[in-house]
């Protein structure tokens, strides 16, 4: 038995595809682009009888998919998920032998590419 419990209030409808873009997007959490032929995720919610779409870049999947895997119970918002990963990593990171670096270069390289900066020379 879990003993996971997350605070968050469940949409009555949740569908996530991973599309590759067709057009120019703005990432929900980092508020980074995506730029068309870069597959993300697009999510369509129903809540309260209202629907929402949230889009969000390869970078930050790679970071909550990582955290998600790793930690127990992982529970995140949309619109504020790097900050639910940066707290999930203060409480349980050390239950997590170097999560937080593999998240911190994650995070570097998606503030890089956001800034149209690379790494690889």
């Amino acid at each position: 038995m879990s003993s996971c419990s997350c605070g968050y209030d469940l949409p009555d409808v949740y569908r996530a595809t991973r599309p590759v873009a067709r057009v120019a997007h703005r990432c929900y959490e980092c508020d980074g682009p995506i730029r068309p032929g870069e597959r993300y995720e697009r999510v369509g919610a129903l809540f309260d009888g209202e629907w929402s779409t949230y889009r969000t870049c390869y970078h930050c999947l790679g970071i909550r998919d990582l955290v998600d895997v790793s930690s127990c119970c992982f529970c995140w918002l949309h619109g504020s998920m790097l900050e639910d990963v940066l707290n999930e990593l203060d409480e349980n990171g050390y239950k997590m032998p170097g999560l937080g670096m593999a998240v911190g270069r994650l995070m570097v390289e998606a503030r890089r590419e956001k800034r149209g900066e690379s790494c690889q020379k």
